[in-house]
């Protein structure tokens, strides 16, 4: 592991791959929130080739999948 790789975890607890990961899925979640858009375009901005990828990193971190996070989360 490099000097950086260590600063990095000791400094914010995780690796920086994921820390990466966690930070696109929390943009991920909050425009699911505040966009129309759909969950594949929003997979594609945050960047992920597959939505099937995307649906299942969203799902171990938030315990739903994306759509059902979306009209859980949303007050109409």
């Amino acid at each position: 592991m490099s000097k950086l790789a260590k600063g990095f975890s000791s400094m914010f607890g995780t690796s920086v791959h994921a820390y990466i990961i966690d930070q696109r899925l929390e943009k991920a979640a909050g425009m699911l929130l505040e966009s129309d858009l759909s969950v594949s375009q929003i997979a594609m901005l945050v960047g992920y080739s597959k939505p099937s990828n995307f649906a299942a990193a969203f799902k171990r971190k938030y315990g739903v999948i994306p759509k059902k996070y979306k009209t859980q989360n949303t007050v109409e």
